[in-house]
């Protein structure tokens, strides 16, 4: 599974923006050709463990980089209508493969997907954007990429059609959102319980569309999922393989970005059930358990969200998210959480006079479904875990960083990241990662 640009870019929201989000250097509601640069180099000592296994996030000490690099561009083609279209590449592997986590450590490292083709260069992003005004009067709006106007309407309705990732528009958060200027981890600026569809890289085709009228948004999407769990290329299969998302935005204090968000999803693609994988293993048709063995075409996932977030005074911004899903069948496109819980708080460079900084403080507990540890615990594999057996103990993940602003659109983020039961696994770790950022956002060019 990939995560290369899907929750890498803040979009800034209605209920504000706490600042941190993608610089709006080079952008105007005309043209916009920018573009950023992430490089993450992360590593770890030697950890204890009872068992290893063919998933196992590995007991010996490991380095590894990953960067990204992405090239943004938009157009006004007539009034309230734009294109946008973006290219990203990406480069080397994350620790251990990503493999052995829940909660990996880097959401830009690419995992291989279950076709073993690894693209490097891809479109991340076309789409038509059409702004519908319903009426109020105009604001001025922070443009961002997947948002080119100045100033909108404050009731209206936005369409967007064609590539994008799900976590552009859906969990969004101001203070844990961004793997380029907040946390790295996957559990930590994403809901890890939301097993949204995408391909390997983290994208998909759709249509998503957003109600916005003041303080209140509604947002929907369809979309295009994986042909097989964690695949590269997606279905067309609509009648039996795509996915709902829906989001209701409150976002009760613009003044202090006080927003609170409730997601729903459901997932309909060919799953393997645990309890059948089980079952087949107990009547001795495999050596151990394997859900590509049982999948069947029309299985549902579903699955409920909640986020938050609430700026203080002084620049502080408190976030937290809980998410849950049915936890029957096989993780499908992100990763394998049934549910989670999170919270955290933003801490503003003000602070000690540097006002362009801040710096950032989590923690997460990941679990899954007993079906799920049943699976794991006789063999069984998922596409991100799989320790050979398993003494569960839920995933319990602390995550810290600084982000240090530069000159020039240049950022330095030391992380470090403390797991304890990695993939939950009681008798494997605790391990810590340590992680340094750095990153280069610039704009190119732009008309007016």
């Amino acid at each position: 599974m990939a995560r290369a640009g899907g929750a890498s870019l803040v979009r800034p929201q209605d209920s504000g923006s706490s600042g941190k989000s993608t610089d709006s250097r080079g952008l105007s509601d005309r043209f916009w050709l920018g573009g950023q640069i992430n490089l993450v180099a992360q590593g770890h000592g030697n950890f204890h463990a009872l068992y290893s296994g063919t998933n196992s996030f590995t007991n010996q000490s490991d380095y590894a980089v990953t960067s990204i690099e992405d090239l943004f561009s938009g157009a006004r083609v007539a009034r309230h209508f734009y294109v946008l279209f973006d290219v990203e590449d990406v480069r080397g592997q994350g620790l251990s493969s990503v493999l052995g986590l829940a909660g990996f450590t880097d959401l830009d490292a690419q995992k291989a997907p279950s076709s073993g083709q690894q693209p490097h260069t891809y479109v991340s992003r076309i789409l038509l954007h059409y702004v519908l005004p319903l009426g109020g009067k105009e604001r001025p709006n922070d443009p961002s990429i997947l948002e080119l106007a100045s100033h909108l309407p404050s009731r209206r309705l936005e369409i967007y059609f064609g590539k994008f990732s799900l976590a552009d528009f859906f969990d969004q958060n101001d203070y844990a959102n961004s793997s380029h200027y907040q946390f790295l981890n996957w559990a930590t600026d994403q809901n890890g319980a939301w097993d949204y569809a995408a391909n390997a890289p983290g994208y998909t085709y759709g249509a998503y569309l957003e109600f916005d009228d003041g303080a209140l948004s509604l947002r929907y999407a369809e979309a295009l999922m994986s042909r097989v769990p964690n695949g590269l290329y997606l279905s067309l299969h609509l009648s039996d393989t795509r996915a709902e998302n829906g989001e209701i935005d409150w976002a009760y204090s613009r003044q202090t970005s006080g927003a609170l968000r409730v997601l729903g999803y459901v997932d309909q693609a060919p799953m393997g059930s645990f309890a059948d994988a089980l079952a087949a293993w107990r009547d001795g048709l495999t050596p151990v358990p394997n859900t590509a063995d049982v999948r069947r075409p029309g299985r549902h996932e579903y699955g409920f969200g909640l986020n938050w977030q609430q700026g203080l005074p002084a620049g502080f911004g408190l976030f937290a998210r809980a998410g849950w899903n049915n936890g029957k069948y096989e993780s499908y496109e992100y990763t394998e959480v049934n549910n989670t819980v999170e919270g955290g708080v933003q801490i503003p460079g003000e602070l000690w006079r540097r006002p362009n900084d801040h710096a950032g403080i989590a923690l997460v507990s990941n679990g899954i479904s007993l079906g799920h540890r049943q699976y794991l615990a006789a063999g069984g594999l998922g596409f991100q875990l799989g320790d050979g057996a398993l003494t569960y103990g839920r995933e319990t993940i602390f995550e810290t960083y600084y982000n240090l602003k530069l000159p020039i659109g240049l950022s330095l983020s030391p992380n470090l990241q403390f797991l304890e039961n990695p993939g939950y696994n009681e008798v494997r770790g605790p391990v810590t990662v340590f992680s340094l950022r750095v990153n280069w956002d610039f704009g190119l060019h732009q008309l007016r």
